[in-house]
């Protein structure tokens, strides 16, 4: 038999002359015209678990049209953060198959510094955020109106915090400075 069907690769072939007793060995490569392939831009999820991942098909390439396009269930306008195949399949049945990675950012977490004020009433408590997690730059807005990470020179009470980042993630919370008791006579 003198034809094989191979896919496309590269290759050693090997011939034996049994009259002659000769040997020779011949490397080539197959270059397939019909190799299937897609471009697609993705976007990454904006925000910690949410699902605002997208992969869009910009093109889909080689082999011969029609295609049939399976990214096996995925909504691709709402994606969590995680990996999703593809498999594109062309008229002669030519295979293209790849995974895209939708990644998210860290969760906005904080962990506080905390000074209660040091005797009953007085303003020098303070609060530093320490924010890690989500995209910089944060924004923190207090109840009191105050834009910063840290507060300081506040009385004791409770004091509520707002942290987006530049994606516009949010997170929120309360800290409580408490008041020392009063020394009574």
């Amino acid at each position: 038999n003198d034809s094989i069907f191979v896919s496309a690769g590269d290759y050693v072939l090997y011939i034996n002359d049994t009259i002659n007793l000769c040997q020779d060995t011949l490397a080539f490569s197959v270059i397939s015209l019909y190799d299937v392939g897609v471009e697609v831009l993705s976007h990454d999820v904006l925000c910690y678990g949410d699902s605002s991942g997208i992969i869009i098909i910009d093109s889909v390439f080689g082999g011969l049209p029609p295609y049939s396009i399976n990214f096996y269930g995925a909504n691709l306008d709402s994606l969590a953060s995680g990996a999703y195949p593809i498999q594109i399949l062309d008229s002669l049945s030519c295979i293209f198959r790849d995974t895209f990675i939708i990644n998210e950012p860290q969760s906005i977490v904080v962990h506080p510094v905390i000074e209660h004020p040091l005797c009953f009433a007085d303003s020098n408590g303070s609060i530093d955020l320490n924010i890690s997690g989500g995209v910089l730059p944060y924004e923190v807005v207090w109840n009191n109106g105050l834009i910063d990470s840290i507060l300081s020179n506040v009385y004791a009470g409770n004091y509520i915090f707002s942290i987006s980042d530049s994606n516009d993630c949010n997170f929120s919370d309360t800290i409580s400075l408490i008041n020392p008791d009063s020394i009574s006579m």
